[in-house]
């Protein structure tokens, strides 16, 4: 199968840090039981948590999201400010999704490190399969990392998270995790070449393997 051409057609993500304050505001009066506040935070988050969830397994979407929500809510009184609410909210999010994939594979040495995705899906099938057959090799690719690779780079190029609130939610320098999402994309090029069998000439740019994530991206957001 050929991989998919270059396209300029999508914008770039986004990494800048959104406004931050009202969030944090509005996380402090949830903590304090304020049920507007629990409100207008769920209608910020649920569609990102949703898209979070979407392409990261195959079924109970709805349920991860509201696990995540009622955990967020239980922890609120716990933040203090140290990241963004938004790598709070998604670091939260993180750990139910590891939880589900141990959970799933019924082992309690689950290493996300040498499990690929596929493997730790279980069989299922992420939404995105769906996608439009010229961006099925990239996906074919995705599924094939392992499951820390591809928590990094849907976090960054899907979720939107820049390399600092990827590092507040990790726990790690933001150097180090710009040196990690590059070596993932490194790896995530060799899987393409492998797959779609491309000769020397034609092995993509590390622009192109940009490009073809931002379609993705764009894809799942808006299904056609």
């Amino acid at each position: 199968m050929e991989p998919p051409e270059p396209s300029d057609s999508s914008d770039p993500p986004d990494s800048s840090d959104p406004p931050d304050q009202c969030e944090r505001q509005l996380l402090a009066r949830c903590a304090e039981g304020d049920k507007r506040a629990r409100e207008e935070l769920a209608r910020i988050y649920f569609r990102p948590l949703r898209c979070f969830f979407i392409h990261r397994v195959s079924d109970d979407q709805e349920d991860l999201v509201n696990e995540t929500f009622i955990r967020v809510l239980e922890a609120a009184g716990r933040y203090h400010g140290g990241g963004t609410v938004r790598a709070f909210v998604f670091g939260v999010a993180r750990n139910i999704w590891r939880e589900y994939l141990q959970a799933r594979n019924r082992r309690p040495d689950f290493d996300p490190y040498t499990t690929s995705m596929g493997q730790a899906r279980g069989g299922g099938q992420s939404s995105m399969l769906r996608a439009a057959e010229d961006l099925r090799i990239v996906i074919d690719a995705l599924e094939g990392l392992s499951v820390a690779d591809y928590d990094l780079l849907t976090h960054f190029y899907f979720d939107e998270l820049s390399a600092r609130e990827i590092g507040e939610m990790a726990d790690l320098p933001e150097g180090t995790v710009r040196g990690r999402l590059r070596a993932a994309l490194g790896r995530l090029r060799s899987r393409i070449i492998e797959l779609a069998e491309l000769p020397r000439e034609r092995e993509p740019a590390e622009e192109t393997l940009e490009c073809w994530l931002r379609r993705l991206r764009q894809w799942w957001r808006h299904p056609s």
